[in-house]
């Protein structure tokens, strides 16, 4: 109903409340003690009646108002009727949008569930690490010592980058180290003592990605080096220790592959309980390996543990010459490591986009609105189709309807004419109602009384 033709009822002060009548009671004309009684019961029961009607009437506001919520995501599909089609031919263009967005939705969706259950499990993929050992002298200086030849100025560089698979449609963007956990040099103990002789890097949470490293010395004979680097794995490669790596095969593999593979030989053996599926009946083997008869599969991963230590480095020798007339030529190394696929941090980056949803609900509110307005349109044009038609029948039923509105408004909230009579306040729960409330702001007052009176306190303390 537009809110426009609304009946509004206005009443003065003596419609309300007659000249004749006595709100408030003197206190002289208090009952006995019996009908005070009678009245506080008879209150009672009318002010529970008047909370539960009061309750009832919030909890279906309430109602409709979380119902209005739920409605709201599809307020975007128009009123398709025949009117609508009359007046809006775009509408089944529109209609055909929404289906379509319905189903790039559903789709979008189960794409993303997909992309989250890939990122909760590691994917490992092998890369090649090209590693590039060098070093240039700056020509002859000054004497080093008596008997030695004369001093050089050589620097050796450790450079790296790992090679692309041609296959792979994104390419790897991880530096050397970001891919070591820790090198060191070890320089010849006869040329260089304390500090010098050894320069070693740990990787940490505060370390800048580099693509390499750099040591500068001095010295007038050629120099051995020996480099130790120890690469970062994901997910960590671990190194299976005899006699485990003799039974499974496998000599530098991950945790969850070892626990893979020794699972194969138990199913492959039928060494799992007939009885109990939990627990592991071992061979002479895995006897001779884990020193029991019988093991449950919760404490498989603690056993294995024992017999996994970290991987061998990798230990580069290279010998640094001083002669700048006869430069060495670098040496390469290609290594094999395990890291994680760059096409994760792309799937998890478009996951966490927010720039695109944003604009998708500032679109979405906007479409809302556009609905919510075609519709009030929609329904201000079906009312004055409806009064052109037929004015008389159409008032009449307006009225009608309008009745039917305020009479179940007024079971809600309770009869108003009877409200309107003096009669009305002349009940006894009156009296305990006004005794009730004289005593509550008397309370109030008494309790902001003391609450001064304390601050006051406070204060000449």
């Amino acid at each position: 109903h537009t809110p426009e033709l609304h009946t509004r009822h206005t009443h003065t002060a003596q419609d309300l409340f007659p000249l004749s009548c006595t709100l408030v009671p003197t206190l002289s004309l208090l009952p006995d003690r019996h009908s005070q009684a009678m009245s506080a019961s008879a209150s009672a029961s009318a002010a529970a009646a008047a909370t539960a009607k009061r309750k009832a009437a919030q909890a279906e506001a309430k109602a409709k108002k979380q119902a209005a919520k739920r409605r709201k995501p599809a307020e975007k599909a128009l009123p398709v009727e025949q009117v609508v089609d009359i007046t809006m031919p775009e509408s089944e263009l529109y209609m055909q949008l929404l289906d379509f967005e319905r189903r790039l939705d559903s789709t979008i969706a189960r794409k993303r569930m997909d992309i989250n259950e890939a990122l909760r499990k590691p994917m490992p993929v092998k890369r090649t690490m090209r590693l590039i050992v060098s070093h240039t002298c700056n020509g002859f200086g000054d004497i080093a010592a008596p008997g030695d030849g004369l001093a050089v100025d050589w620097t050796l560089r450790i450079e790296g980058r790992v090679m692309d698979d041609p296959q792979a449609t994104v390419k790897t963007k991880r530096r050397l180290t970001s891919l070591l956990n820790h090198i060191v040099i070890d320089l010849d103990k006869s040329q260089y003592t304390g500090s010098d002789n050894i320069i070693e890097w740990k990787k940490r949470d505060s370390s800048q990605p580099g693509d390499g490293f750099e040591i500068s010395r001095r010295s007038s004979q050629a120099v051995r080096a020996t480099i130790v680097a120890q690469f970062d794995h994901q997910p960590p490669r671990y190194k299976v220790l005899s006699p485990l790596n003799q039974l499974l095969g496998i000599h530098t593999a991950s945790r969850s592959a070892v626990i893979l593979a020794m699972w194969q030989y138990i199913k492959n053996h039928n060494l799992q309980d007939a009885n109990e599926r939990d627990v592991v009946l071992c061979d002479k083997f895995l006897k001779q390996i884990f020193k029991v008869d019988r093991l449950k599969f919760s404490m498989l991963p603690a056993k294995l543990q024992s017999f996994l230590v970290p991987p061998d480095p990798v230990v580069i020798y290279y010998e640094i010459t001083v002669d700048p007339m006869s430069p060495k030529r670098p040496q390469v190394y290609d290594i094999e490591i395990e890291m994680e696929d760059d096409v994760k941090g792309s799937m998890n980056h478009a996951l966490l986009a927010t720039s695109m949803q944003l604009e998708l609900k500032t679109l979405s509110d906007k479409i809302h609105e556009l609905v919510s307005d075609i519709e009030k349109s929609k329904t201000k044009r079906l009312f004055m189709l409806n009064f052109s038609e037929d004015p008389q029948k159409f008032i009449r039923t307006w009225v009608a309807s309008q009745s039917a509105d305020n009479s179940a408004h007024e079971k809600l909230r309770g009869s108003t004419d009877a409200q309107r009579q003096t009669e009305f306040f002349m009940q006894p729960w009156a009296e305990d109602a006004v005794f009730r409330y004289h005593s509550a702001k008397l309370a109030e007052r008494r309790q902001q009384l003391e609450a001064k009176q304390a601050e006051r306190s406070k204060e000449q303390a």
